[in-house]
């Protein structure tokens, strides 16, 4: 374990106040807004969007066929600039079921890991399946938004609102069927203010984008 001591001097306080103090040891080192596992035929396209790159060493492309146990399958440098896009394609997979995540490694070594996308490749699998998200509206919002999506295939739609710092601060989830389909999200839990992650997850497609929540 590492220990660090110092001395800070605070002027002119309020003494009935709280205040907490931070340490940006373990600060995340970028952020990713966007996720995707795109399937062609036997092959799988990721494509990763990040901002507020620093001190950001690298991002490795893990693998997994039962969700636990992942093993890294390629590494990519950080740009370390303030947006950036990168991707990796996985050729040639044998029928099974894949899940993927990214690794994102602080230059102090700190890691982190993005959420989880998941494919799947074989004869019995619908492998035409198409998620096409046509507006998420409106962005910013205040107390509610609603997504209008389409789909060409009958299946369960799952839905997450997630903070920038990767906590799940909602989910959701309804019975599609093939077509255009909306959902209505009612902000109950009165967010702050700020930018969240919206994950939209149906069959084996996903959509994360990236939204604004308003002060009421």
């Amino acid at each position: 374990a590492i220990s660090n001591t110092g001395k800070i001097t605070v002027k002119d306080i309020n003494p009935s106040a709280t205040y907490t103090l931070l340490s940006n040891g373990n600060a995340r080192p970028a952020d990713i807004i966007q996720f995707e596992a795109i399937k062609k035929e036997n092959d799988c396209e990721l494509k990763w969007t990040t901002e507020n790159e620093l001190n950001c060493k690298d991002y490795s492309v893990e693998r997994s066929n039962d969700n636990i146990h992942f093993e890294p399958i390629n590494t990519v440098n950080a740009k370390n600039n303030s947006q950036n896009l990168y991707q990796h394609s996985d050729n040639s997979l044998p029928d099974g079921k894949y899940f993927y995540r990214i690794k994102i490694k602080s230059l102090s070594g700190a890691e982190f890991y993005s959420e989880t996308r998941v494919i799947e490749i074989g004869s019995l699998v619908r492998n035409q399946e198409k998620l096409e998200v046509n507006s998420v509206y409106p962005n910013p919002f205040s107390n509610k938004f609603t997504i209008s999506y389409t789909t060409n295939y009958d299946a369960v739609s799952r839905f997450k609102l997630i903070s920038m710092s990767g906590q799940t601060l909602f989910t959701s989830e309804k019975m599609d069927k093939a077509g255009e389909n909306t959902f209505e999200y009612t902000d109950e839990l009165r967010l702050p203010p700020g930018y969240y992650l919206l994950n939209v997850i149906s069959g084996t497609q996903t959509f994360t984008s990236k939204i604004y929540k308003n002060a009421y």
